[in-house]
């Protein structure tokens, strides 16, 4: 895809935008989906795939400019994989090889780092012996009781608006864009948004105050209604906005 056709709605997507652009180039690619998804999108002799080692791409794709100062070495990073290659940065940054091209990925991904920075603390108690004779056990973790528990709560996605499935996934959930996927976020939230009560006083005060500010405009413009049937809006403890009376147009909430 031709970023002329419209929006890169995926990571894979602005890959295979990409590798249209590669011939016989050497392309190091970072570890995680990067790798598998451009060996499934475009497997070639040229491509060299870092499996299992996070900042690495970077640091070979340099030796390998520098080796072949004739080629045109490109290497495709992730968010997470630089950051794990702060220091090939500066080096590269020193040494400025003309024939070497950096890509970086960011989706989002990175925001999950959050959750790495905060204090350590124990939840309920500390279940060492427990946990490692229910492993020993069942040999598996991830099915562990405690896990099951816990999990959920630590579990960090990203926003709906970020794409991150591969590209048939993609296709089968209706192929929608970024700018779709955005809308559709927006509309909920609209959806459900609870105007918030405002002081009949206040709300004449900043009326006066905005329509004393304005020049060629005589009036404020008439708000739309908020939405009258949504899942906020029929939960226990909302309250409607008022509707003042001595004005043409709803209150600003």
């Amino acid at each position: 895809m031709r970023p002329e056709q419209g929006t890169l709605i995926s990571r894979a997507q602005a890959m295979a935008a990409l590798l249209e652009l590669l011939t016989d180039q050497p392309l190091i690619v970072c570890n995680g989906f990067p790798s598998r998804e451009v060996q499934k999108i475009a497997d070639r002799p040229t491509h060299f795939y870092m499996i299992g080692s996070m900042g690495n791409a970077p640091a070979i794709a340099l030796g390998v400019a520098l080796a072949k100062p004739e080629k045109q070495v490109v290497t495709f990073d992730g968010d997470g994989n630089v950051l794990m290659s702060m220091g090939t940065l500066a080096t590269i940054g020193a040494l400025r090889p003309k024939n070497f091209i950096h890509v970086v990925f960011d989706n989002e991904v990175c925001g999950q780092c959050l959750n790495f920075v905060r204090e350590t603390h124990v939840l309920e108690d500390l279940p060492a012996r427990t946990l490692v004779e229910d492993l020993r056990q069942n040999d598996h973790l991830i099915t562990s009781p405690h896990t099951l528990k816990y999990w959920p709560q630590e579990l960090y996605l990203t926003d709906p608006v970020i794409d991150r499935e591969n590209r048939e996934t993609w296709i089968k959930q209706g192929s929608h864009e970024l700018q779709e996927r955005a809308r559709e976020q927006v509309d909920k939230r609209l959806a459900a948004y609870v105007p918030v009560p405002t002081d009949p006083a206040a709300d004449a005060e900043m009326r006066r105050m905005i329509i004393a500010g304005m020049k060629d405009q005589k009036e404020l413009p008439v708000l739309p209604p908020p939405p009258e049937h949504s899942p906020a809006a029929n939960s226990p403890g909302t309250v409607a906005a008022p509707v003042s009376a001595s004005t043409s147009t709803p209150p600003i909430t």
